[in-house]
């Protein structure tokens, strides 16, 4: 800057809107002015100086301000390309879920149709043994009415063996 001013980035950097860059500037040269002698700096008319200042300071806010919307602006770009990547994973995700739900949909109807049949079959099956149980029943039954005629007709012949062998002899 002329007169010996000097504006850099760190006087700057922690403000968010224009008017309190400018007012930071205007506080920063006006107390540079109070600190330095009058003459050799800023010239005999006070006012004329700080109106000076005030304009080039408004020039530099100027500028800040197009630079902080400048940077605003590639920020929120930037945001909105992280949202739309985010939306994008997201979406990503949420496909695979369905694909998910529509295979896990496919197993439980398979799996309806396979306890489905394994219901009937072991209907089926119930049926047969039951029949199978009556049916050995049944043949447990004559088998049992034949070991005692059997075992009456051995009985018999024994009997009438001995009664012929040691009763008539």
């Amino acid at each position: 800057m002329s007169d010996g001013i000097l504006l850099d980035n760190t006087d700057t950097q922690d403000f968010n809107s224009g008017s309190k860059i400018l007012k930071h500037l205007l506080k920063i040269n006006i107390l540079r002015m109070s600190n330095t002698p009058k003459k050799k700096r800023f010239g005999s008319n006070r006012r004329t100086t700080i109106r000076r200042l005030c304009e080039e300071n408004e020039a530099q806010a100027e500028i800040l301000l197009v630079n902080e919307k400048e940077t605003k602006e590639t920020k929120k770009d930037y945001k909105i390309e992280n949202m739309k990547k985010e939306v994008g994973v997201v979406m990503d995700i949420m496909r695979k879920n369905i694909e998910n739900i529509e295979e896990r949909d496919n197993k439980l109807q398979d799996l309806e149709v396979i306890s489905e049949n394994l219901n009937n079959s072991s209907q089926s099956f119930r049926k047969n043994a039951d029949a199978l149980s009556e049916k050995n029943k049944r043949a447990n039954r004559k088998m049992k009415i034949y070991v005692i005629i059997i075992s009456l007709i051995v009985i018999v012949v024994v009997g009438a063996a001995v009664y012929f062998v040691f009763i008539h002899n």
